[in-house]
């Protein structure tokens, strides 16, 4: 097995190999352990990834031009023999699974999954469906498949653009590599400025496009094209050699402190990878394959049992996420904690370990595909793909039927869809990201005769449509003006510097709209479990934030009231605490809606705080009112995920749209009342 597993570090750069491992053990330590501090940053092993097949692929693109045995069909092949029997091996097993033991209602959505997946393309899927990659719950079996969807991505264009360089650069005076990587610099830059703008508009997209990872890609391409036009090494002897492996050593700290520190998380893309991608491109310009020059760094990741993991990175890769979502399945079981993650571990490398020795060292260097030609082996490979793909989609409606129990077939929303029945906010873009700068209201009715403004986070959001329905038939008109983790009581939210920084310009506009239009009525509401910090970022004690809570709300509501005839506080809505935590994967594995009730628990001082404190300035004589929809939503102990046939909830603390537009007449009730 060993021997089956082994690389010749005379072969290979294996400091290169020491940083897949590195980088595969990171990714999986953030999906096994979520929320385990060491490993909060583990996900930036898919940078590092990026950054190494950036250099592999340009080095081998190189080096093959130099010998003018560069062939765009050679090249492809050697890619789909490498990487595609393994893929699809996981797919098929991992559909198979899904199908049988998985959630009737998520059939579909992973059959498409897969699917985008087979056709290396899932990384757009997961974009359009705005994933967000940080919330297991989000999550598809599928999702890991995105960076792959990348890198294939970049198998098919880098190429293609380095042939372009190369029919340039026969009529021009100047190197081949040398223009490589002016190009891979020039074309690296834009995508990082590009990725730091589109994190901060759209996050859950960006964080999925290929262009704006492109430039880890290219850093890696820059790093090779610099290393094949300096025909002269550094020398290797003495204090040299020293400061060399000086630098190498720091390096590999920088990147092993970065994905494994808990102190903080940084933003990829952008420029919180560079904290990843600079030290990695040190190591990869700083090595060398020839034995005479190995240092101890090469040596380290030339041993057994780590040679033995890099062989394995990309099908421990492949394998690990559809293993833990099965695996963590049994912690209702009474499994837990290191109980799980020894398990998955365990599992994913028996996993890798067979496919690899079954899989992938045949398909990647024996004779099963290398007899065909290669345009054969590359055309063959789309068929194959394209025929996973369709019969995964085709297969998925008549398993879906025959697997879903009778009572979900009643839901409205649909079960399968629900988590897409949301406000339309969302759509019309007065719901602002987390880090976008942009003040986005929306407007409802824009003739009416008096204006009423809905202002807060996305617990306000999600009333934007009820609200928009009941001010037309009062013939009023409304303003809305709501975002992602931002307080409207002038608290420090607990994301980040940029965030805060939006959100207090957010707040001035806010505090601009109320004062210039003199509304009707300001209508607030937002989450009860935003979390906020001091002044100087560090968390308060419980008595410190009270405090802070009470003038934030009190001087909020007295400034508003000065400028609006009333101020309506909407109190929070309950959180779905159900098993699994979100709503709908509860409902898609229940055998009865009845088994997603949660309790109805009392008050808690966090909800009320808002609450009490309005009751109390409306007592003063100030034009406030508190309207609580708890009982509208939660009318019986326990509580229902399902009221006369309609979804409650798309996530823990969302309403669907469907189940909001129930509550019309209690809304235009107490709303007709305020405008009077």
């Amino acid at each position: 097995m060993t021997k089956l597993l082994a690389y010749s570090p005379s072969s290979r750069r294996m400091d290169i190999e020491f940083l897949r491992v590195i980088a595969v053990c990171g990714v999986m330590a953030f999906h096994f352990a979520p929320g385990w501090v060491p490993a909060k940053s583990g996900y930036l092993g898919v940078d590092t990834f990026f950054v190494i097949s950036g250099f592999v692929v340009t080095a081998q693109l190189l080096r093959l031009q130099q010998q003018n045995k560069f062939s765009y069909s050679q090249f492809l092949a050697a890619r789909v023999r490498r990487l595609l029997p393994s893929a699809l091996l996981v797919i098929v097993v991992t559909s198979a699974v899904s199908f049988v033991y998985g959630a009737p209602a998520q059939v579909s959505s992973e059959a498409q999954a897969g699917a985008s997946a087979s056709l290396y393309v899932s990384n757009f899927l997961f974009a359009r469906r705005a994933v967000d990659y940080f919330v297991s719950a989000d999550l598809s079996a599928f999702t890991h498949f995105w960076s792959l969807s990348v890198e294939e991505q970049f198998y098919l264009v880098w190429p293609i653009a380095i042939l372009l360089v190369v029919a340039f650069s026969a009529r021009q005076k100047g190197g081949i590599a040398q223009r490589v990587l002016l190009v891979a610099v020039v074309l690296g830059a834009a995508s990082l400025v590009g990725a730091q703008w589109a994190m901060s508009m759209n996050p859950q997209q960006s964080f999925f496009m290929p262009w704006w990872r492109a430039n880890e890609l290219m850093a890696g391409a820059a790093v090779a094209a610099l290393v094949s036009r300096s025909s002269a090494r550094p020398p290797r002897e003495g204090t040299w050699r020293t400061l060399i492996a000086l630098l190498r050593w720091s390096a590999v700290l920088v990147v092993v402190v970065v994905l494994f520190q808990g102190r903080w998380t940084l933003d990829a893309p952008g420029f919180g990878a560079l904290a990843v991608i600079i030290p990695v491109m040190t190591i990869l310009a700083s090595g060398d394959s020839s034995a005479e020059h190995s240092d101890l760094l090469t040596r380290l990741g030339g041993t057994r049992p780590l040679a033995a993991i890099a062989v394995l990175s990309y099908a421990l890769y492949l394998w690990h996420w559809p293993v833990w979502l099965v695996v963590s399945g049994s912690e209702s079981n009474g499994i837990r904690g290191w109980q799980l993650i020894a398990i998955a571990t365990i599992a994913t490398f028996v996993l890798a370990g067979t496919s690899h020795i079954l899989v992938e060292r045949p398909f990647h260097r024996g004779p099963i595909l290398r007899r065909w030609p290669p345009l054969s082996q590359c055309l063959g490979a789309l068929v194959v793909c394209g025929l996973v793909a369709s019969t995964l989609v085709l297969a998925a409606g008549p398993i879906e039927r025959t697997r879903s129990v009778g009572w979900t077939e009643q839901l409205t929303p649909k079960l399968s869809v629900a988590d897409e029945d949301r406000d339309s906010s969302y759509a019309q873009g007065c719901f602002a990201e987390l880090l976008d700068t942009q003040f986005r209201p929306c407007v409802d009715n824009p003739s009416g005769k008096k204006l009423v403004i809905l202002v807060g986070d996305s617990h306000a959001a999600q009333w934007h449509d009820v609200v928009a329905r009941s001010v037309s038939a009062l013939d009023a008109k409304l303003v809305t003006v709501t975002r992602a983790g931002c307080t409207v009581w002038g608290m420090r939210n607990g994301y980040g510097q940029a965030a805060e920084s939006a959100c207090q310009s957010w707040r001035s506009h806010v505090e601009s709209l109320i004062r210039r239009n003199h509304p009707a009525v300001v209508l607030v509401s937002e989450s009860i479990g935003q979390t906020f910090v001091l002044d100087d970022g560090s968390v308060g004690s419980d008595e410190q934030m009270r405090d802070r809570r009470q003038v934030g709300i009190t001087s909020t509501l007295k400034r508003w009231t000065r400028s609006a005839r009333r101020v309506v506080l909407l109190a929070d809505t309950p959180y779905a605490d159900t098993k699994p935590a979100n709503p709908l994967l509860c409902l898609a594995k229940a055998a009865a809606p009845s088994q997603c009730d949660f309790p109805r628990k009392s008050q808690t001082e966090t909800r009320l705080a808002p609450v009490a404190i309005a009751d109390d300035l409306a007592r003063s004589g100030l034009s406030i009112r508190v309207v609580d929809p708890y009982s509208k939503i939660c009318p019986t102990d326990p509580c229902h995920t399902v009221i006369d046939r309609t979804i409650v909830y798309w996530d823990s603390g969302h309403l669907t749209r469907t189940f909001a537009k129930t509550l019309d007449p209690w809304v235009r009730g107490w709303l007709a009342s305020s405008l009077s």
